[in-house]
């Protein structure tokens, strides 16, 4: 059994040391990529609310719980969040160009996506607004 434990331990010491990627958070990271210090944060809305849109409050956009996604310019997700009930959705990124994606789950014409660039440390903001269809 020590002779097995040795082996065992030999082993993790060459992976670790190959640049083997590991699973952290359900995300794949690489030591050649340094961990994400920033990334993207928003809210997502939709309106009109009311038919013939008012100033009123009532009428105003209201937030959307729903799936949010980064989308990286070659076409892949690289992160994925639900924003909460007001709206607000979170995602940590390495820094880079992408697309943020929102799935409206109402009727209407949905989300347009949004290009957001990530920088080095920084939290970039993207305000999905939604069109529920009302006219």
């Amino acid at each position: 059994m020590t002779l097995l434990r040795l082996v065992l331990a030999g082993l993790a010491v060459v992976l670790g040391a190959s640049g083997c990627g590991a699973r952290v958070g359900g995300a794949t990271t690489s030591s050649s990529r340094p961990p994400a210090t920033g990334g993207v944060q928003g809210k997502v809305t939709a309106s009109p609310t009311c038919p013939v849109e008012r100033a009123a409050p009532r009428c105003r956009p209201r937030p959307v719980a729903t799936r949010v996604r980064l989308v990286s310019r070659s076409g892949s997700t690289v992160a994925s969040a639900r924003s909460s009930r007001s709206g607000q959705f979170k995602m940590a990124v390495p820094p880079g160009t992408y697309e943020v994606v929102a799935i409206y789950p109402g009727p209407g014409r949905g989300c347009p996506p949004q290009v957001v660039v990530v920088s080095a440390g920084k939290w970039s903001t993207a305000e999905l607004r939604c069109d529920t269809g009302i006219r």
